[in-house]
């Protein structure tokens, strides 16, 4: 429950940046404008030629009595816009994240910025855990310091040595 609060700080902590940094809020909604743009005008760019594009997938309809080819083609078009749709709600968040990558590590740096005391962000790959087996003295990386959280010995590498049995 500690945690729940201390979580619970840090956002408010974070709110009151957002507040006094308001450009910082804008350039942070940048990554969610954009991949909402691309995904709108594929969307637009389906509703007009999904038509076309059922029509090309679908050759044998060509000699179909009337109504029923349109209704087919119609029921197509439809199906074939829903699941865009909903393909393009299920992947929404991901594809923000993938265009907001750069966005949100520029953020970073300058919200660390301000924050820190001496006015000096720490620098990319010292925040991140992929370098810190190397800044603790070995090559290989199985060996993790405090800076990941773990004790002086890889957990992986302990758990497959006890689970390897014993050769006579």
């Amino acid at each position: 429950m500690r945690d729940l609060g201390a979580g619970f700080g840090y956002l408010l902590k974070g709110q009151r940046w957002v507040a006094r940094h308001g450009k910082q809020y804008g350039f942070g909604l940048l990554p969610g404008l954009i991949t909402l743009v691309l995904y709108a005008a594929a969307l637009v760019a389906l509703a007009f030629w999904g038509e076309d594009f059922v029509a090309w997938a679908t050759p044998f309809a060509d000699d179909w009595s009337s109504p029923w080819q349109g209704l087919f083609r119609g029921f197509l078009t439809v199906v074939l816009f829903a699941l865009s749709l909903l393909l393009s709600v299920l992947t929404f968040t991901a594809v923000t994240l993938l265009v907001g990558q750069p966005f949100y590590e520029s953020l970073s740096e300058k919200v660390d910025q301000d924050v820190s005391p001496d006015g000096t962000a720490p620098s990319p790959a010292s925040r991140s855990g992929a370098s810190c087996g190397s800044r603790h003295g070995t090559a290989s990386g199985s060996s993790y310091g405090p800076c990941c959280g773990a004790s002086s010995s890889s957990p992986s590498a302990s758990s497959r040595s006890s689970a390897r049995p014993s050769s006579p």
